[in-house]
């Protein structure tokens, strides 16, 4: 037990090295392509933040042990909202323009409501699965499409430049091999520590392996607001869960269908829809996320948590 807990921790903490290295190269190969940066928090921040579940999930669905896949992709987008951005608010208060509400957060419901109906018939079948990575394609393309900056590197030294994008590069490959190596170790704990407490996979996906892979969105939504870039932390949390659901969930059922239990579908999934609309509603009704809406999306998410521990 002491082992696995040990792996488990280290499994963690060679995702977040590797997803926050991730993170950091990805934006600054993204600043030297004019990207704009609301549209770096929603796309290359929010898939270098969603690269663990991607490589947990995958890891996961090629062991065979789905429930853990699909756990960790609903757990992770109930504790982006509920615990990280919840949290985040606590910290600062953050705004929220008109136009992401209308936009950004509205395509993020309705990511999460199509795979509630994909997966009404209990399983997210392959062709399921080419619907939703049809679905990040075209996101993808809107914000490209979308998001080009004013800014120009024409006056830089071009050598400078290209070598700084070498440089990020190699930390990419880092990053990802970090992420590689620490997804196995941590579905392979995540398992053993199951068995041994007699605790459910899909209960060890949803809690321990969900906020164990939202910790880099954690960490690059408090640098945001540390930085005073809320909106950038907000489109990381947005462009997360649109990406957990389409691209990881997508790859996922290509690889291997995934089977969704009927008791997922009368909670977990009504839950991350009560999240996401949530966070419709309070940055609809302020034009802001409060400490006070903070403290509530924690305490909807312990509740939670509780809950399925006693359920």
């Amino acid at each position: 037990m002491l082992n696995d807990s040990l792996i488990f921790m280290a499994g963690i903490t060679a995702l977040t090295f590797g997803a926050n290295m991730l993170v950091t190269h990805s934006s600054r190969i993204a600043t030297h392509f004019n990207i704009k940066p609301f549209i770096i928090g929603i796309t290359i921040i929010a898939f270098g933040t969603s690269a663990p579940e991607l490589v947990v999930s995958l890891s996961a669905a090629i062991k065979g042990t789905n429930s853990i896949a699909l756990g960790n992709i609903i757990g992770s987008n109930i504790a982006n909202i509920g615990f990280i951005l919840g949290a985040s608010a606590l910290m600062s208060p953050m705004l929220v323009e008109a136009s992401v509400l209308k936009r950004e957060v509205m395509i993020m419901i309705g990511a999460t409501l199509l795979l509630y109906l994909l997966s009404l018939d209990g399983i997210i079948s392959r062709l399921d699965g080419i619907i939703l990575f049809t679905g990040i394609v075209a996101f993808t393309y809107y914000c490209i499409k979308n998001g080009s900056s004013s800014t120009s590197d024409d006056d830089l030294d071009k050598k400078a430049v290209d070598d700084k994008i070498v440089f990020s590069s190699t930390m990419l490959i880092v990053g990802l091999t970090l992420l590689i190596i620490g997804a196995h170790y941590m579905v392979q704990s995540a398992v053993s520590i199951a068995e041994s407490f007699g605790v459910s996979k899909m209960f060890i996906g949803l809690t321990m392996v969900a906020i164990g892979t939202s910790l880099p969105e954690f960490a690059a939504t408090t640098a945001a607001i540390i930085q005073k870039k809320g909106d950038m932390g907000i489109g990381n949390v947005v462009g997360s869960n649109i990406f957990n659901i389409l691209l990881v969930l997508g790859a996922v059922s290509i690889v291997n269908p995934i089977p969704v239990d009927v008791d997922l579908l009368y909670l977990e999934y009504p839950m991350m829809v009560v999240f996401s609309l949530l966070l419709f509603l309070f940055g609809y009704t302020e034009k802001k996320y409060s400490r006070r809406e903070g403290a509530f999306l924690i305490l909807c998410y312990c509740a939670f948590i509780l809950f399925l521990y006693y359920k």
